[in-house]
């Protein structure tokens, strides 16, 4: 599926360790089956860095950004569960966009992802030739896998309880999957010599495998 598009969710939060344990069942226990059930969604994976902020990083992907523009999804964020409207509030740091995910996705998933928020100059308009330009590079990278952009659509992308509304800048995701840490920071590394000045690295992140529920393939 190399250059068809996806839509996708990306949140990324981080939580106190009073609570983190509790956050991470309602995680797994209902908040990613259930939004992972939802029409239109095909997959939902859990993220963990070891040393970066947010922590933890979530991504849903979906047949098209339709999925994440319906009355039921609408409903759903805005009716949350007993338990979510608990948990909801102590994400701390967190960061949630919708958007359309372009790039490289005919490749087995990645153990390790790698984040990169683009300078606005990124614009959508140029995202796949940045892409273009990105991943022969990336391909000298041992252990790279593929890699894709995320345009957030501000109308979209409503804000979490502790998410500060202004500003809230919408610019693109890159997200480069790799086999092990190693690659994933090299990535990173290439990613910034490419995207214009004012990019910055997001985080690196290692899959939960028990926070993945069916497949974008």
């Amino acid at each position: 599926m190399n250059g068809s598009p996806f839509g996708m969710l990306f949140v990324a939060s981080d939580i106190d360790a009073t609570h983190e344990l509790e956050f991470n069942r309602w995680y797994d226990e209902e908040h990613l089956p259930d939004r992972a059930s939802m029409a239109g969604v095909i997959k939902a994976t859990r993220f963990r860095s070891p040393c970066d902020s947010p922590k933890y990083l979530a991504l849903y992907w979906a047949e098209g950004i339709n999925a994440f523009d319906c009355p039921e999804y609408a409903h759903a964020f805005k009716y949350q569960s007993v338990w979510s409207k608990k948990i909801l509030p102590l994400m701390q740091n967190p960061t949630r966009r919708i958007g359309e995910a372009i790039g490289q996705f005919d490749q087995p998933e990645g153990e390790w992802v790698a984040v990169v928020a683009a300078a606005e100059a990124t614009a959508e308009a140029t995202a796949p030739g940045s892409l273009k330009t990105l991943q022969p590079a990336f391909s000298e990278i041992p252990g790279y896998v593929q890699s894709y952009l995320v345009s957030p659509v501000p109308s979209l992308s409503l804000p979490l309880p502790q998410e500060a509304e202004n500003p809230r800048p919408m610019t693109p995701m890159l997200i480069v999957e790799c086999l092990d840490e190693r690659a994933a920071r090299q990535a990173v590394e290439t990613s910034l010599v490419y995207l214009p000045a004012g990019s910055r690295l997001f985080g690196v992140y290692q899959s939960l495998g028990k926070g993945s529920v069916g497949e974008v393939r």
